[in-house]
């Protein structure tokens, strides 16, 4: 498992927890210390994932790392998800729908805004919508724009001095040419 996708999913369901360990640990770095400390978990190398990811240690594999074959979640690549899925059931459509509304809600607020920082609003606003939506993805790298990408209102924007990718209200939802900047205006 990926050290973002436990972190967050500890912070939904033990929030008390985290930052009880995170002040013990000492802020940044608190999740590698806490499970370093404990025998039970170690730290593994899994192709693909360029993060610290963890695994029972009854479960480690010889040589310590996953190969291809290995893989810890069978079925997942470490290309972008695919969405196809999703847009074919009602179920899906209804996930997709709810994401869509919660993520335009919160850009509304901004100009622009960077995926991390839209994932964070979320998490606070809309944590049930933002845990289902990437959990229909398998939460695997690239689920954000990925759902992002689906909804013609929301457009990814390129901003100087941001080294992540960042989302605003599409000025042009039809997808019609906008100006060269092709930051769309969004001011940093």
């Amino acid at each position: 498992l990926e050290g973002s996708r436990l972190s967050e999913q500890l912070k939904l369901e033990l929030p008390q927890f985290v930052e009880q360990a995170k002040a013990a640990a000492g802020g940044k770095g608190w999740l590698k210390k806490i499970l370093e400390a404990d025998a039970r978990i170690s730290s593994v190398k899994v192709p693909g994932r360029n993060e610290p990811c963890y695994c029972l240690a009854e479960r480690l594999p010889a040589g310590g790392a996953f190969s291809d074959e290995t893989r810890a979640a069978p079925g997942r690549h470490a290309s972008a998800p695919s969405t196809e899925a999703l847009t074919e059931t009602e179920e899906g459509s209804q996930i997709l729908g709810d994401f869509a509304q919660a993520a335009m809600e919160v850009l509304s607020e901004f100009d622009y805004l960077e995926g991390s920082r839209l994932v964070q609003a979320l998490q606070t606003r809309h944590p049930e919508v933002l845990q289902r939506a990437k959990a229909s993805l398998g939460g695997s790298k690239g689920w954000l724009k990925a759902l992002l990408t689906l909804e013609p209102r929301i457009e990814a924007v390129e901003v100087p001095d941001r080294n992540e990718p960042c989302y605003r209200f599409s000025d042009n939802p039809d997808g019609l040419a906008s100006d060269e900047s092709g930051a769309g205006g969004c001011r940093a």
